[in-house]
């Protein structure tokens, strides 16, 4: 795995609710700790009980899908503002790596319902 400054090196600074002090601790924390810790945050509402029996890669797809709700919501609240250019993008990005996720499924020749299963759908 990679270090504690790898993960905090990645991320980026002045987040809306982790701040850079908190994303060190997170990743200093084991796996188990990290899920309970994220519990009190606005990006855990909804997938508490994913994270609690599911891999990693389906908590990473309910993170993402959690964040494009968020996204949508402040697109649709702020219609003149730069959000819905912003939304459009992020939604954009996740349409791209579903159908690479698609692709790359099909060619590996994973299951159907697998490969529905690690799509990211707003």
């Amino acid at each position: 795995g990679a270090t504690v400054e790898e993960m905090v090196s990645r991320i980026i600074p002045h987040g809306y609710q982790l701040k850079e002090e908190e994303c060190r601790k997170l990743a200093a924390m084991e796996l188990e700790e990290i899920y309970k810790a994220v519990e009190n945050y606005w990006f855990a509402e909804g997938i508490t009980e994913e994270i609690a029996k599911e891999p990693l890669s389906i908590i990473e797809n309910a993170l993402m899908r959690t964040w494009a709700k968020k996204v949508l919501s402040i697109a649709h609240s702020h219609p003149l503002s730069i959000h819905p250019v912003l939304a459009f993008i992020v939604l954009k990005k996740m349409e791209v790596d579903n159908i690479r996720l698609i692709i790359r499924g099909k060619s590996q020749g994973m299951d159907v319902e697998e490969i529905k299963r690690q799509l990211v759908i707003v």
